[in-house]
């Protein structure tokens, strides 16, 4: 019986022809599924809670730059939020600019609090204070022209304004004041009027004030005497001494 062997050319084409089917199958070997880790934080989550941050310091401060940022935590830090400041001015929330002189850097600054800034300035004629670590204060922010005129960052210390000047400034509970006013100021019995509130206010008063120094004089060579009695001090060896039931401290 005669076997027919296969030519040569056919060999040739049936090896052609298994290594097309070899290639189109998977390569062989031991196969698992990589673990890709995934993010901690989903990056629009995180972007919506920077914006809220930033509304709370806009709802605050009315107006954004570098160094009114100083005293923040660290989340509301300017390396935190400028990323997201830029992104809010392009689509038009906030606004940027050049709005208060002696500030270095670039400004930014919410719709309402421009709107405001341009429609009623600040009346010449309020008398407020404020304590030095309130978030709104201006002391510790890093600006040459408020070093110059506002004190150091301390819980112990107030300041009183009258429209936007300082008119008086209290040290150490009260101990050191410094008026940056006239004995005779017409307003000056409103500018005391702080102390008053430190005394009887319902969360941790002051069990009294002790005036011991004004304007970096001892109170009893002071040209304020008279200015402190009239508000209900009381003087005593060391001072002055403003407390509950006694002078014009028992009023409230």
């Amino acid at each position: 019986m005669e076997i027919n062997q296969p030519s040569k050319q056919s060999r040739k084409r049936r090896h052609r022809g298994f290594n097309r089917w070899k290639s189109s199958r998977p390569i062989s070997g031991n196969w698992f599924v990589l673990q890709v880790p995934q993010e901690t934080e989903d990056l629009l989550k995180k972007e919506i809670l920077v914006k809220d941050r930033i509304r709370q310091l806009f709802d605050r401060y009315g107006i954004l730059f570098r160094d009114i940022l100083a005293t923040e935590l660290p989340l509301f830090k300017w390396s935190k939020l400028f990323k997201t400041l830029r992104i809010m001015e392009l689509s038009g929330e906030i606004l940027s600019g050049y709005f208060f002189k002696d500030i270095q850097g670039i400004q930014f600054i919410s719709h309402q609090a421009f709107r405001k800034l341009n429609a009623s300035p600040l009346s010449e004629n309020a008398i407020y204070w404020m304590n030095a670590t309130d978030p709104v204060s201006m002391c510790g922010v890093g600006l040459e022209a408020l070093k110059k005129q506002l004190p150091a960052r301390r819980i112990t210390t107030h300041i009183v304004y009258h429209g936007t000047s300082v008119v008086l400034i209290s040290k150490k509970k009260g101990k050191k004041l410094h008026f940056l006013c006239s004995p005779d100021a017409k307003d000056i019995q409103d500018y005391l009027s702080f102390l008053k509130v430190l005394i009887t206010r319902e969360f941790n008063p002051y069990p009294r004030i002790l005036v011991e120094e004004v304007n970096e004089k001892p109170v009893h060579e002071s040209n304020y005497q008279d200015v402190l009695r009239a508000f209900g001090f009381v003087e005593s060896h060391n001072g002055f001494v403003l407390m509950l039931g006694i002078g014009r401290g028992s009023s409230n």
